[in-house]
């Protein structure tokens, strides 16, 4: 797994203020498991905008997709695992379970090959490929595939289940489903 902090030594936590994380099924079985945190203590779910591919749920026939993410805290907008350390710095408090999305950061499969994403916030200079352990990093992203094709499988399920049935469902149904999906 990802263990190389490449640019994280000086995080103040930019990513986990800024970006939205969504999280697979398999990501919510690793943290309950890791936790013993209920779903709704961790997650919240959110429309899928246009632009975003990831396989969404449904809570009633024939409506909008939502993705699963990581919730935030509130006022400060942060990830609801970011912990605040003194001088401003700042750390994961689920960093031996994070989400695959968490693990990749900053990195994308580009022809079979881990890369730096060129939108990272951390900015320039941040994450050097030289001091980053990319063959880990590739198998991560690779590991991260195949969980997507997973979550992708267990929404079909669910969407079919909203749709047979005609019923509308609620976010909690949607956590519970997830616990036992497999």
């Amino acid at each position: 797994m990802s263990g190389t902090f490449g640019g994280c030594a000086t995080c103040v936590g930019d990513c986990c203020r800024r970006y939205v994380v969504p999280v697979t099924a398999a990501d919510v079985r690793a943290i309950v498991q890791a936790t013993a945190l209920h779903p709704a203590e961790f997650l919240a779910l959110r429309a899928i905008a246009s632009a975003v591919r990831v396989p969404g749920f449904r809570l009633e026939p024939g409506g909008r997709e939502m993705m699963i993410v990581l919730d935030r805290k509130s006022p400060s907008g942060a990830c609801v695992f970011l912990v605040e350390i003194p001088g401003g710095h700042a750390r994961c408090g689920a960093y031996a379970y994070r989400p695959r999305a968490c693990r990749t950061f900053p990195t994308v499969l580009r022809h079979g090959t881990a890369a730096i994403r060129p939108d990272v916030v951390c900015g320039p200079g941040a994450w050097s490929a030289a001091t980053m352990d990319l063959p880990s990093y590739r198998e991560d992203l690779t590991s991260q595939r195949l969980a997507w094709n997973e979550h992708a499988r267990i929404a079909r399920d669910w969407n079919e289940r909203v749709e047979v049935t005609g019923a509308r469902r609620t976010g909690a149904d949607l956590l519970s489903f997830l616990l036992t999906a497999s």
